[in-house]
């Protein structure tokens, strides 16, 4: 039950509009009030992220004001996570800030606030919504792209000046909104005192008086603007009908991530979707990983649609796809979802079943990016990528049929070689005359760096050239620890905004003398090393899951309750050392224990600054704590979890020689291989089997003969695939001279021979025949 101090008020939607729009002076009151109440808000660092009429209750005659509907507030340390569907966003829409629809390049943050009290303060005083569409997706679109009518133009008693206010609390950009409830204040009290005064109100610049008390570090992207355009450029040519492979590389932290997702507007405005998955290191086996990740959220956002879109993708998949829908099933679980259960895949020779792959790849791409519908892609941290996602992408930019197809990849320019498997699929692209951009994100400049704190802190750029440089001497240029310095320097009170003179105030000397590290990795881990034991132990553990974690699998395998899991995370929370993956609404006191959630750690050197922290040993048990755990929830002939649950065992694989599960254990590799080699991917495939067989005891042709035959011939086949024959030949005759009945003899021959016939190795074929 909620209880509400009943103070006659009611909702802002339940009062005639006239009232508004005909008493300038009433509004402006009652606009000073709610700006007033949304900066206490702030003060307690809360970001409301709900405000419309509904929420607003007014007592007309006493006009006091109360805010409620903070259903969906949060903590401004929690950050927001990524909302997927629009079905999430009904009751709001209509409020809602550019970022806060979750297709833009930006976080939220106090400014959303300010973007929905200007829609608020546009329905008071004009009668209708700054944007009207009878399309959900329409009106993201509006939000994001396209300028409301000034309201003085639609009602002619507004003054020019309260229009331009209102519009300003309206801007896409968040930098370009009001900064504070300070400055939108002022303006609002001037507005009003000359009203009350008789006066004509003087034409002003609103947010002149502008002063930033919070530190939040701007979004804009700097020093990337001949990188952007090429970007685009690209983008427009695949709107056009073309396929484009676009590679982005540059140092950890450069900001590769962030400068793709600047495609998520154009190709939201385009009616095209934008997919984004990554790769990981400590998974960087798993098959199609990032693929996976990727489609997994595009299903989910087709699932969220009305019932006849539903049923239209439905169709055309399964025309598309049958009878080989189960291939991309077993990439894209989530897709039975959509499509239901599908016939199970006959197994046919190695080459035909490597076009078959290809084959019904291309046509599921195909059915995604339909005509004037541009798909883009993308695929982070691509030197971890598998080697069968790798060849999955050549495959797909040079297939015949690829169209309003863009892969953008993005890796570290400093962990590639020449030789490594991306290089070289990226020759074979280019072998294909296949155009390919290459974009290489270069650290920032001292001119951009000034640029960006000037953004962030309201002041001259001459006047912060010395900070500036202390920043560039410190993090090298490099974006992502420009910000965590800047922030830093915030936590340590080295940044200030002092109120007296209503600046910020730092000292470089100071800052200098301080001995604040040259290395943003030390900074990280020293913000890691001020937390508790507790909360260290549980990003530990969190780091061994992955950069991604699901809370419930956290809380089990740190043996406490979710609440208290919750509680301790919460502080690295405020460290911004991860944020919430889905949206949530619950404050961290009070989680429902069925519900499901999942975190990440806000950026891959955060992880790896964590992960580094565990002892080699330690980290070992860990992954084997994780292992059983997960071994023990599923069924061993579930495959959706596998090849997570084989991550595992792969980073502890010398203590899964001696525990009690090896068995079990080794059957898991068996299944993870044989389900990557249906999959073509071979040298996934073979590692998977490899390790399996290594676990057999020496014994277990006699005591575990089915399994021991079963990996041993997967393991022959997956050895000549992948070109290794003579290691091929060795298993072959391992297994011939261990086999039992003439039938599993015959076997062996007969897939030799298919191996023979597809390597062109016909006379070998017709001996062994």
């Amino acid at each position: 039950v909620f209880i509400f101090e009943d103070f006659d008020g009611k909702p802002l939607t339940d009062i005639d509009i006239e009232t508004f729009k005909i008493d300038l002076i009433f509004f402006l009151e009652i606009a000073l009030k709610l700006t007033s109440l949304l900066g206490k808000i702030h003060q307690k660092n809360i970001i409301h992220k709900h405000i419309n009429p509904e929420n607003i209750f007014i007592n007309i005659e006493t006009k006091e004001i109360k805010l409620t509907g903070f259903g969906m507030a949060l903590s401004a340390v929690e950050k927001d996570g990524e909302v997927s569907h629009l079905k999430d966003l009904a009751g709001s829409l209509n409020y809602m800030a550019p970022e806060q629809t979750g297709r833009m390049n930006w976080a939220i943050d106090y400014h959303t606030d300010y973007y929905a009290l200007g829609a608020t303060f546009y329905e008071m005083l004009t009668g209708q919504l700054p944007f009207r569409a009878d399309d959900a997706l329409e009106l993201v679109y509006c939000h994001m792209a396209q300028q409301p009518i000034p309201p003085d133009r639609l009602v002619g008693i507004i003054p020019p000046a309260v229009s331009k206010i209102i519009l300003k609390l309206l801007e896409k950009d968040p930098q370009d909104r009001y900064q504070s409830t300070y400055s939108l204040k002022h303006d609002l009290a001037f507005c009003l005192h000359c009203l009350k005064e008789g006066k004509v109100i003087d034409s002003f610049t609103p947010g002149e008086n502008e002063r930033t008390t919070k530190l939040v570090i701007s979004q804009k992207l700097y020093g990337r603007e001949e990188e952007i355009e090429t970007l685009l450029n690209s983008f427009n040519q695949v709107s056009e009908g073309e396929a484009k492979l676009v590679f982005v590389s540059g140092y950890s932290g450069s900001g590769k991530s962030v400068f793709v997702n600047e495609l998520q507007k154009p190709t939201l405005a385009r009616g095209g979707y934008f997919l984004s998955g990554k790769c990981d290191e400590i998974k960087r086996n798993i098959p199609y990983a990032p693929f996976t990740e990727a489609f997994e959220s595009f299903v989910c956002h087709l699932l969220s649609e009305s019932q006849d879109k539903i049923g239209k993708w439905k169709e055309n998949y399964l025309a598309a796809l049958k009878p080989n829908a189960q291939i991309i099933i077993d990439i894209i679980p989530k897709l039975e979802l959509l499509l239901g259960n599908q016939p199970q895949i006959p197994d046919v020779e190695p080459e035909e079943a490597q076009n078959r792959f290809n084959y019904t790849f291309q046509k599921f791409l195909k059915i995604c990016s339909q005509v004037q519908c541009p798909f883009v892609i993308f695929l982070d941290d691509l030197q971890w990528g598998d080697s069968a996602s790798i060849e999955a992408i050549e495959h797909l930019v040079t297939g015949v049929d690829s169209k309003y197809l863009m892969i953008v990849g993005a890796y570290r320019s400093t962990e590639v070689s020449q030789t490594s498997p991306l290089m070289k699929m990226l020759n074979n692209v280019k072998a294909a005359n296949i155009q390919v951009e290459e974009i290489n994100l270069q650290p920032l400049h001292i001119n951009h760096i000034k640029h960006l704190i000037a953004d962030t802190l309201k002041c001259d750029r001459e006047e912060i050239l010395p900070l500036a440089e202390l920043v560039l001497h410190k993090t090298n240029g490099n974006p992502f620890f420009v910000n965590q310095f800047i922030k830093s320097l915030g936590q340590e009170g080295l940044l200030t905004f002092q109120i007296e003179t209503e600046n910020w105030h730092w000292d470089v000397e100071k800052i200098k003398e301080s001995e604040f590290t040259d290395n943003v990795i030390e900074l990280i881990a020293g913000k890691i090393n001020h937390l508790d034991n507790n909360t260290q132990n549980l990003l530990k553990l969190a780091a061994c899951i992955g950069r991604q974690f699901d809370l419930k699998l956290l809380s089990a395998i740190s043996h406490q309750s979710l609440p208290a899991t919750i509680n301790d995370l919460y502080k690295a929370l405020q460290k911004e050392l991860i944020i919430p993956v889905e949206k949530t609404t619950e404050q961290k006191e009070t989680f429902n224990s069925n519900a499901s959630f999942t975190y990440r750690f806000i950026h891959d050197r955060v992880w790896q600054s964590v992960y580094s922290l565990i002892p080699q040993v330690e980290r070992q048990a860990f992954h084997l704590k994780i292992g059983k755990l997960l071994l023990s929830t599923i069924n061993i002939a579930e495959k959706s979890l596998i090849f997570e649950i084989i991550n595992q065992f792969n980073c502890c694989y010398e203590l899964v020689k001696c525990c009690p599960e090896k068995l079990q254990i080794t059957q898991l590799y068996f299944l993870a291989g044989k389900k990557a080699k249906n999959s073509i991917a071979y040298v996934s495939a073979l590692s998977y089997l490899n390790d399996g067989v290594s676990l057999l005891t020496s014994d277990s042709w006699q005591s575990e003969y089915q399994l021991t035959f079963q990996l041993f011939k997967e393991l022959a086949e997956c050895e000549y695939l992948c070109g290794n024959f003579e290691k091929a030949e060795s298993n072959f005759k391992i297994i011939l001279q261990h086999v039992r009945s003439s039938v599993e003899e015959a076997e062996i021959y007969s897939l030799q021979i298919v191996l023979y016939n597809s390597l062109r190795k016909f006379t070998e074929a017709i001996k062994l025949a």
